[in-house]
């Protein structure tokens, strides 16, 4: 989040603080039961850090016009996308993790961190690796 907000990434960065309460909501489950109920206050968190970084970054740049703001908004629809679609056990959420992980390594790259280019580079590899256990467990429950 520091490197977003050094270089008034606020698209990317909002989607980074809008993971803190998907942190927050695990580390509760993990000390709570896991059947607990989570807080409904951390889902509204995270949806209101989205357009809240949106419009902070309209409002900096006076309008949507500058390439960072359009790689932040191509991370942030292969981040949401990406998830909704995994969450309904759909394989190609994983294809919008793809365009997440590209269009945040060219921002890192633009931005002079060519290591944390690499870090998305390895997370692509990563994908690849969850997108193909994904499509052999589904074969093997087509089989049987």
């Amino acid at each position: 989040m520091i490197i977003f907000v050094g270089w008034r990434n606020w698209i990317a960065a909002s989607v980074e603080a809008s993971g803190t309460p998907a942190m927050l909501l695990g580390l509760l489950i993990a000390v709570r039961t896991a059947t607990a109920e989570p807080p409904r206050w951390l889902n509204r968190v995270a949806l209101a850090c989205i357009p809240l970084g949106f419009l902070y970054s309209l409002w900096d740049f006076g309008g949507f016009n500058t390439l960072n703001q359009w790689l932040e908004t191509a991370l942030v629809l292969g981040y949401l996308v990406g998830t909704y679609q995994l969450a309904r056990e759909r394989s190609q959420g994983y294809l919008w993790f793809v365009l997440m992980h590209v269009a945040c390594g060219w921002l890192m790259w633009i931005q002079g961190y060519p290591w944390l280019l690499l870090q998305q580079i390895v997370s692509l590899a990563f994908i690849a690796d969850a997108w193909r256990i994904q499509r052999e467990m589904r074969l093997a429950r087509s089989a049987s």
